[in-house]
């Protein structure tokens, strides 16, 4: 590895620890209904009788299905917790690969500095940051993945 990409993966850890630092919590917001699915998908006993659960069936939301699996191997406050740092870390490197393919090498870094303490429109919350919601949410993947699918779109221009 050369000078400059232990510097852009300095850079990008700082930026990782940065947003942790801005928190996690677990069973604030929608994550209470993604946890009530989750246990659901795991175990279809678990909350049964539950009127949200019993709406399952009308948007099937195939992640659940697939966080369902990892409680197989760990409890529900470490997968939730391992998938917010996933979704960090991919939101960081789609963010600044984003910022460096439409803004170039130099000024890339700036706009993802900025993106930590600008506020974001994450629902009108008033949350700032990478992470504006505090955990794991699929809308944060989603925006990551389609920041991802801009920039290899543009490659090819």
């Amino acid at each position: 590895m050369n000078t400059i990409q232990w510097q852009t993966a300095a850079w990008l850890a700082g930026f990782f620890v940065l947003a942790i630092l801005q928190g996690y919590q677990l069973g604030i917001g929608d994550l209470s209904t993604y946890l009530a699915f989750v246990w659901h998908k795991f175990d279809p006993a678990l909350l049964n009788n539950d009127l949200l659960i019993e709406t399952l069936g009308d948007h099937p939301v195939y992640i659940w299905d697939a966080v369902a699996l990892l409680l197989n191997v760990a409890n529900v406050q470490t997968v939730f917790l391992g998938l917010f740092f996933l979704q960090t870390a991919l939101m960081i490197a789609a963010v600044f690969l984003f910022y460096r393919q439409f803004f170039g090498e130099n000024n890339g870094w700036l706009v993802l500095a900025l993106t930590l303490v600008l506020g974001t429109s994450a629902a009108a919350m008033g949350e700032y940051g990478l992470n504006p919601y505090g955990y794991f949410h699929p809308n944060v993947v989603a925006v990551a993945i389609a920041l991802l699918a801009f920039v290899l779109l543009d490659r090819g221009n």
